[in-house]
């Protein structure tokens, strides 16, 4: 509701008090009711036991003044009455469609947040899986590290073996020209 129009409903309640002030016709305090309600309904700060407490007024204050109406009152005065109930229904309707709307977004919002929630909990789970991989791809690059030293090395023994069985090969052709060199000077 705009400005404008919530402008509007005040206007004609402060209307309607000030000619309950000069009357003592029941009608116009249930006029009054009627716009309080509006008014209310309109409000921004007002909460929902204020306003099935206003509705509940009005149809009470409406129930109480046909009670009391003068059998001889007239068509136009017994068809605002008949207005009035319908405006009652009307703002109850309203605010019961409003409740219901403000129910639906709740377990709506509710449902939202659990899905929000189910979703964080598994990013967190694969944020888990992602650093235990990372940790195991370091490991794994350590040990590929490892693996390339241990096998240079194996290389390197490997070459000093070679070498080693080289020099064994030479080593009894030494002997024996040693042996005969012996042989030769005793």
């Amino acid at each position: 509701m705009t400005r404008s129009e919530v402008a509007l409903v005040e206007d004609f309640r402060r209307k309607s008090c000030q000619i309950f002030h000069q009357t003592n016709d029941g009608f116009h305090s249930l006029m009054m009711k009627g716009f309080d309600s509006m008014g209310l309904i309109f409000s921004q700060n007002a909460d929902r036991n204020q306003i099935q407490r206003a509705l509940r007024t009005l149809d009470s204050e409406r129930k109480i003044s046909v009670e009391y109406e003068d059998s001889n009152a007239d068509s136009v005065r017994l068809m605002m009455y008949g207005f009035i109930e319908a405006v009652h229904l009307t703002l109850r309707h309203l605010t019961q469609k409003n409740d219901e709307e403000k129910e639906n977004f709740t377990q709506l919002n509710a449902e939202l947040q659990k899905k929000v929630n189910d979703v964080t909990n598994e990013m967190a789970n694969l944020m888990g899986e992602v650093n235990k991989l990372t940790d195991t791809n370091g490991r794994l690059a350590n040990e590929n590290g490892l693996m390339k030293e241990i096998v240079a090395r194996n290389k390197s023994v490997q070459d000093k073996e070679n070498e080693l069985a080289k020099l064994r090969s030479t080593l009894p052709k030494n002997s024996n020209e040693v042996q005969e060199e012996r042989r030769v000077l005793e």
